[in-house]
């Protein structure tokens, strides 16, 4: 009986063709088989690598827009001091509380004034 190193049952002939071609597909196999192993390695790292990018663009956006909230609520704050501090006043003399201009000559006659200059002017 033969029985050869590639053979499991024992009524097969030694066939150095067949152990060739045995041979080489199971070092290909292998090849085969590493290589997908460090492709998927390779994926999975460059899976972390985006990932990690992404929660530092949201980090990114998330700081830059915390910090456009805090300029439009300064602006907003300036703004609103800053209406306060105006009065005005037609060329006519009378003053106007809450304006509301709705035509082109009521505008024309508009002129605001501070109220710094108002105080200087008294």
């Amino acid at each position: 009986m033969i029985k050869t190193r590639s053979s499991q049952h024992e009524l097969l002939y030694y066939n150095p063709e067949i152990e060739r071609t045995l041979r080489r597909i199971r070092k290909e196999q292998r090849k085969i088989q590493v290589d997908l192993e460090f492709n998927l390695e390779k994926l999975f790292e460059e899976e972390r690598q985006v990932h990690n990018q992404s929660v530092q663009y949201q980090q990114k956006t998330n700081t830059h827009l915390q910090n456009i909230d805090n300029q439009i609520g300064t602006i907003c704050t300036s703004l609103s001091n800053f209406e306060t501090q105006l009065t005005v006043t037609l060329k006519s003399g009378k003053e106007l509380v809450s304006p509301k201009v709705k035509s082109r000559e009521v505008e024309k006659e508009i002129e605001v004034i501070s109220k710094d200059k108002i105080s200087d002017e008294n």
